[in-house]
């Protein structure tokens, strides 16, 4: 498997910063962006279920499917927490203290509120294997022809634009030999 070097370094400076925000600063900092990953990460997951294609589609479903109940202990967590930090006064000073307690406070944090992405991943994980486990064999797979030649679709069924496209003398020959083929089953 090979990464793009753009790619491993995004994911580099993705993970720089995300221990660094753990690990470096306030939970006033922290909680806020923990919070919103909790709070958008279904959205993904959802238009992952819509819009993939493929061996993609499986793994959103699975990952929603596997990360549903961690995430809504999750989400019901974060409330409570917002709740009484809007309720107790005392609760944001202590979030603006530095300090090896802070650094516990985020790591607690941060597990709480991320773990539902580990149940995802292991739940799309599971799905993508599922997929792939119910798949025909290569040697059953129909393949359709290919290269230069008549088009293995009848011009009928061609689009306006794809039709527009061939020369009368391709549409010709695609014609004759769908004919042709027509009348030896037939005949």
């Amino acid at each position: 498997m090979q990464f793009p070097l753009r790619a491993l370094m995004i994911l580099m400076v993705v993970v720089s910063v995300f221990c660094g925000l753990v690990f470096g600063a306030p939970p006033i900092v922290t909680l806020p962006v923990l919070l919103v990953i909790l709070w958008i990460s279904p959205s993904v997951w959802i238009n992952g279920i819509l819009y993939g294609r493929g061996a993609w589609r499986p793994f959103f479903i699975g990952g929603t499917m596997g990360g549903l109940a961690p995430h809504l202990g999750a989400l019901y967590y974060s409330i409570l927490s917002v709740i009484s930090m809007i309720e107790d006064g005392d609760s944001w000073t202590e979030l603006r203290v530095a300090g090896s307690e802070a650094r516990l406070a985020n790591i607690y944090h941060a597990v709480i509120f991320l773990i539902p992405g580990v149940f995802s991943l292991f739940g799309g994980l599971a799905g993508v294997w599922t997929y792939w486990m119910f798949q025909p064999a290569k040697s059953q797979a129909k393949e359709l022809p290919s290269g230069p030649g008549p088009s293995a679709v009848p011009p009928s069924h061609l689009t306006r634009r794809s039709r527009d496209a061939l020369s009368a003398d391709e549409i010709h020959r695609g014609n004759a030999a769908n004919h042709d083929g027509a009348n030896e089953d037939h005949g």
